[in-house]
């Protein structure tokens, strides 16, 4: 086999390096057929920048890229319950969409779980787009986001998303500057007016039903809202948020732990205010990951949270006992028309330790939150009439299928009981009771 000049080994050291991001001294030896020193030479005169990271067989080479408004490394930074922002690393941009952490020689095949959840979504992140769009660059629309929009927006515009990082320079200079003024629950109307009014209120949260953030006495909130007008969308709305702080309170009383939150009304509007479990007192924080962040790390799956309490547990990211109130979740959300249980609907605590420089992940549930019967929601504007069928349990939920189904009747039985629930709804939560005791 014929040996390739010193000019070309250095242009196929580059090539492996633009196609494959980040890469094994290993690989670079075996695909340029070169001795290790052979390797150093070539990276010391190489005409592009490259990296090396990591001991022994966790080292990596890549090559530094760039984001069009920020640099090739960026500061990262976590702020802790007690409010205090510390710099941890430096995160690093390889091509490829593979990413590094320094120190830690932590490698990325796409966004790290922490920036992942960062991303602007649901109600809120559109709200973001309209105010910071045009000044970032951004895609109108979040679904034509890449990773490159997501990592401008966090590193720029970052200073208040959920959980505990921090990430970019810029963004840590905003979280200095942010001042937050504590809220009274007369306001929320204007608060609600301001959300609909293209005018975003707060820090970006997922979902679709209309919200904003606030800091009401000494504690962050998300509050939903539903009634600005007496229409029949809006009554269902009512419904539906009046249906998932019932939703709440009985898992409660069953033993689960759910976010705090507390029903209001000014009469007309009715809101929800849920309590923020990734905050702590005005400017303190606590590490949370979506269930959705943790899957695409291992596994890619998507499919629910049975399954994926299954995974987690064989896995031993997860105990036995937090796995089984999956299952529990999982199966009383069938039992209660919630057709929304999507993966960023379900949180965790990272509970990680390091031992022999050896990362072990762990996780502990978070509180419950977004429980509702989302199967009646509005469609675009339109109530859709729809059949409750009865429910059945997959394999993994039997052990849970009888507890959770008298968890549902007493749901259902609430909700019917309740004076503030319409007429209307009042009909579609008296047939999901019928069907659901058989």
């Amino acid at each position: 086999m014929k040996r390739l000049r010193r000019p070309d080994l250095g242009r196929k050291l580059i090539d492996i390096l633009l196609l494959e991001g980040v890469v094994s001294p290993a690989r670079l030896l075996s695909e340029l057929d070169i001795s290790a020193a052979t390797l150093s030479r070539l990276i010391a005169k190489s005409e592009r920048k490259i990296l090396r990271f990591g001991e022994t067989t966790n080292t990596r080479y890549g090559m530094p890229r760039e984001i069009p408004g920020i640099k090739s490394q960026i500061p990262y930074f976590t702020v802790n319950e007690n409010g205090e922002l510390k710099s941890v690393a430096k995160f690093i941009v390889f091509y490829r969409n593979t990413y590094a952490m320094d120190p830690g020689a932590r490698f990325f095949g796409g966004l790290p779980p922490e920036i992942f959840d960062m991303a602007p979504q649901g109600f809120l992140g559109r709200g973001f787009v309209k105010r910071f769009g045009s000044e970032l660059s951004l895609p109108a629309r979040l679904s034509d986001w890449s990773n490159d929009h997501i990592l401008a927006a966090v590193a720029r515009r970052g200073e208040d998303f959920p959980g505990n990082v921090v990430f970019g320079q810029e963004s840590a200079e905003r979280w200095m500057r942010l001042q937050y003024e504590d809220v009274t629950t007369a306001q929320y109307p204007h608060l609600a007016r301001a959300a609909l009014g293209d005018q975003p209120v707060g820090s970006s949260a997922g979902g679709e039903q209309p919200k904003f953030t606030a800091l009401t006495d000494g504690k962050h909130c998300i509050v939903k809202f539903a009634g600005m007008n007496d229409s029949d969308v809006q009554r269902l709305w009512r419904d539906l948020l009046i249906c998932e702080w019932i939703a709440l309170e009985t898992l409660k009383s069953c033993g689960v732990q759910v976010a705090n939150a507390k029903l209001r009304s000014d009469g007309q509007m009715v809101f929800l205010e849920v309590e923020r479990f990734d905050r702590i007192g005005p400017k303190g924080r606590k590490a949370v990951l979506t269930l959705a962040a943790i899957d695409n790390a291992h596994w890619g799956m998507r499919d629910g949270w049975s399954e994926a309490a299954a995974r987690l547990e064989q896995s031993l990211l997860v105990d036995k006992r937090d796995a089984r109130t999956m299952r529990f979740l999982d199966a009383f959300g069938a039992l209660i028309g919630d057709s929304d249980r999507h993966f960023q609907n379900i949180a965790f605590y990272p509970r990680h330790s390091y031992d022999a420089k050896t990362l072990r992940e762990r996780y502990v549930l978070a509180p419950a939150f977004d429980k509702l019967p989302m199967m009646f929601a509005p469609e675009s504007g339109n109530i859709i009439a729809r059949e409750f069928p009865p429910p059945v349990p997959n394999a993994h939920m039997l052990d849970v299928w009888d507890e959770a189904r008298k968890a549902a009747v007493l749901f259902w039985n609430r909700v019917c009981s309740d004076k503030r629930i319409s007429k209307d709804f009042l009909k579609i939560a008296e047939q999901c009771r019928k069907t659901i005791v058989g």
